[in-house]
């Protein structure tokens, strides 16, 4: 149990810093990580949900979420799409989810359903309006913050492993002043940096080409090539 705990708050609060004051400059570099983290809690959770247990206690529950990890990390990284829809989606599915925890619903078929709901919408969003460079900074910022503390909540025993994909971290933050003021504090410091310093870091850390805008035009220039591959073979 210390293990798990050690080892989801690192990797929470890793990719939530890198993500806050990062996200929009390290998109294809961040996103293949959210991607692992994201396939490793549903393969885990998958094996509590349908044999019981502990959350990564199973030998089979540590080997299905490390290659749904692993699968979800690979496509992230090489098709663009996936990643821009991944992050569309978990967002989505944490908003949804923690408004309805947020109202004092139990976890459950109804909250699960308008997370999955707000899931869709949100990935759809992604893929077919092309956001502004300022509010992607804004919604990876706030993303990474709250990664951040979820770790920390992991950390301190606050919230088990096993909540961090369910949307209860957002619930969470939203009943406590004191964490909602970090959330806040942290979220608009990180946006800031990232307006501020997104030159400098595409032009001297970070290929520009690693970019969030770079990764879109990408998925754009190849479902134009897939539809014209299309229309080609149709006739």
């Amino acid at each position: 149990m210390i293990l798990q705990i050690l080892l989801f708050s690192i990797l929470a609060i890793s990719i939530g810093l890198a993500l806050c004051f990062l996200g929009y400059a390290a998109f294809r570099i961040l996103f293949p990580i959210w991607g692992f983290l994201v396939g490793l809690w549903l393969g885990a959770d998958l094996v509590v949900s349908t044999l019981g247990g502990g959350f990564l206690t199973t030998s089979l529950g540590i080997i299905l979420g490390l290659v749904l990890g692993l699968v979800f990390a690979a496509i992230a990284y090489y098709v663009y799409a996936f990643a821009v829809v991944l992050f569309g989606a978990t967002l989505g599915y944490a908003l949804g989810a923690g408004f309805m925890l947020l109202l004092g619903f139990d976890p459950g078929f109804l909250t699960s359903l308008v997370g999955l709901v707000t899931a869709i919408l949100l990935a759809l969003a992604f893929v077919y309006m092309k956001f502004p460079r300022v509010l992607l900074m804004v919604l990876t910022a706030f993303a990474g913050a709250t990664a951040m503390i979820a770790g920390l909540l992991i950390l301190f025993g606050q919230i088990p492993p096993s909540q961090l994909g369910l949307g209860f971290v957002d619930a969470y933050i939203q009943t406590s002043w004191f964490w909602w003021l970090v959330w806040l504090v942290v979220g608009l410091f990180g946006a800031i940096v990232q307006y501020q310093t997104v030159e400098v870091a595409e032009s001297t850390m970070i290929p520009a080409e690693y970019s969030y805008e770079a990764v879109a035009k990408e998925a754009e220039k190849a479902s134009k090539e897939q539809k014209n591959t299309t229309k080609t073979t149709q006739k």
